[in-house]
């Protein structure tokens, strides 16, 4: 399908899809609101499109009955990236902020949590490891990954696996889940001391 696509059709597309409705600005820095509104008002304002919205829903991400395993050969490449993920939670679940504190404790903490500790630091199979659970309206995905030499790759699945499972098997110890909520809330105003950093957060 993406070899049929021509531009005509994204004109199309985005003639359609691309609508005033529900969008939203993000806008800091030193000016006044009255003005940030006016600007506003003067290059979108008179935007209309017609017809409805184009309606979708976000269909339900299946969950894998085996792990699958993909393996892209790059010529240039010395290191080898290592990419394990699964589909996780739609930020609207009930437990997202369990499993954003889990994410930090497996591979943001520190120096890239227990995955930096083990993979990185401990048994020196990679230049980085850590995780990152991403949010969205429906489910995102939950990734491990790690640079590491080609003759280690397997050595690195097998200790990312390792933390992974001891995440889910083992209780957080009352001192590592105190020391993640003090990395959290210590590193919140340093994403807010700039601009883009205060847009995103809104």
């Amino acid at each position: 399908t993406i070899h049929a696509i021509r531009r005509k059709d994204l004109l199309a597309f985005y003639a359609q899809a691309y609508r005033p409705e529900g969008m939203e600005f993000a806008i800091v820095g030193d000016i006044q609101a009255k003005k940030a509104v006016a600007l506003v008002e003067k290059h979108f304002g008179h935007w209309r499109v017609r017809g409805e919205p184009l309606g979708f829903e976000i269909p339900p991400a299946r969950s894998l009955k085996k792990a699958q395993r993909k393996h892209v050969k790059m010529k240039t490449k010395i290191q080898s990236d290592v990419v394990l993920g699964a589909p996780a939670l739609a930020r609207t679940h009930p437990d997202f902020l369990e499993a954003e504190m889990a994410d930090v404790i497996l591979g943001e903490f520190g120096m890239m949590g227990r995955l930096g500790d083990n993979v990185r630091d401990r048994l020196g199979l990679a230049y980085y490891a850590r995780s990152q659970l991403e949010a969205a309206p429906g489910p995102g995905a939950w990734m491990a990954y790690a640079g590491v030499g080609p003759q280690s790759v397997d050595k690195a699945v097998e200790a990312m696996l390792y933390e992974m499972n001891r995440l889910k098997a083992e209780p957080v110890s009352n001192a590592e889940l105190d020391d993640a909520k003090a990395y959290i809330t210590g590193s919140q105003p340093l994403r807010l001391e700039s601009n883009d950093g205060i847009a995103a957060a809104l």
